[in-house]
């Protein structure tokens, strides 16, 4: 996660932030879990595509 706090700007802008974070940045196409039941071929699951989060915060 990245994350910038803006009160080094000044006075004025205390209190503000920002906070970034990516998950799977490559869009790796991964496999999770695998699963057999019995006789039967069984199930894979994928992971987590790529996503991204950017927040903006104020404290006062």
């Amino acid at each position: 996660m990245l994350s910038y706090d803006f009160s080094h700007l000044g006075g004025n802008y205390r209190g503000l932030n920002i906070r970034a974070s990516m998950r799977n940045l490559a869009g790796t196409r991964y496999v999770t879990n695998c699963m057999t039941s019995g006789t039967s071929a069984g199930w894979c699951w994928y992971g987590e595509r790529r996503t991204g989060q950017v927040t903006v915060g104020y404290s006062w």
